[in-house]
This record gives C-alpha cells, sequence and structure tokens, in this order.
C-alpha cells in the first residue's frame, strides 16, 4: 500500500521565486530516490502565496528514507522555514 504525504504550504510574500527555485533541485533529487513514485509542487490558481506539496512513494519507509537524505535536510530543514508563514502536513495510504 503505497505512502501519500501532502503538504499545504503559505510563503511568505516575496518568496515565491526561493521556494520554487528550492523546490525545482530538492523535486529532481527525490524523483531519483528509489522508493518515489511521484513528487509534485504546485501553486494556487487562486492564491499565489499558497502551495500544495504531493508525494507518493512505494511504502512509509521510502518516505521515512527520503526524510534522512542530504537534500530533504538541506532544503525541508534549511532553506524552507525561512520562506514560509506555515504549513499544513496530512499523511495518507492509498486505498485503490
Amino acid at each position: 500500500m503505497s505512502f501519500v504525504n501532502c503538504v499545504s504550504i503559505r510563503v511568505k510574500p516575496g518568496c515565491d521565486q526561493a521556494l520554487e527555485d528550492a523546490f525545482q533541485d530538492l523535486a529532481a533529487s527525490t524523483r531519483r530516490e528509489l522508493g518515489c513514485i511521484t513528487y509534485q509542487l504546485h501553486r494556487s490558481i487562486h492564491d499565489p502565496s499558497l502551495y500544495f506539496v504531493y508525494e507518493r512513494y512505494v511504502d512509509e519507509s521510502a518516505f521515512r528514507h527520503h526524510q534522512a537524505t542530504d537534500h530533504f535536510t538541506r532544503v525541508v530543514k534549511g532553506i524552507v522555514p525561512s520562506l514560509v508563514e506555515g504549513r499544513e502536513i496530512t499523511q495518507f495510504l492509498a486505498v485503490y
């Protein structure tokens, strides 16, 4: 059963391009991980300060591996906190 991680991000004013740049590198590295099925950053068409990250992995252990990678640590723990006002994380197991 695949593991899905969904993250809603509210970016600080003027930080949208920096966030997109950081995620471009993160997404490229994450997509090369063995257990990654998909990794996508989305931007709201109604609120340009709102982003959504959709991540899908073969299982939860693949997601945990992702969280231990250098690219995750560098971007998600190092760069992103200074760019966002807040974020909400929701996790799911795929049913079908």
